[in-house]
């Protein structure tokens, strides 16, 4: 795998973990409408986030220690 495509894996992740806090967030200030569906999706989409960022950083690491050799 390119380091681009790690470093897309990386971004989307953050992106997903940001989400998961801001909309229970804005659900918490009224500014969304409480539903369990979107406070569902926000936490599955935290999770996911965090699952993509340990793929990069297993990627990461095995294409520098490829390196290495």
């Amino acid at each position: 795998m390119s380091a681009l495509r790690f470093y897309r894996l990386l971004i989307i992740g953050f992106l997903l973990v940001l989400a998961g806090v801001v909309v229970p967030f804005l659900t918490i200030t009224k500014i969304l409408p409480p539903n369990m569906f979107i406070l569902i999706a926000s936490y599955a989409g935290s999770v996911v986030g965090v699952a993509l960022a340990l793929i990069w950083s297993a990627g990461y690491v095995r294409e520098r220690r490829d390196g290495d050799k």
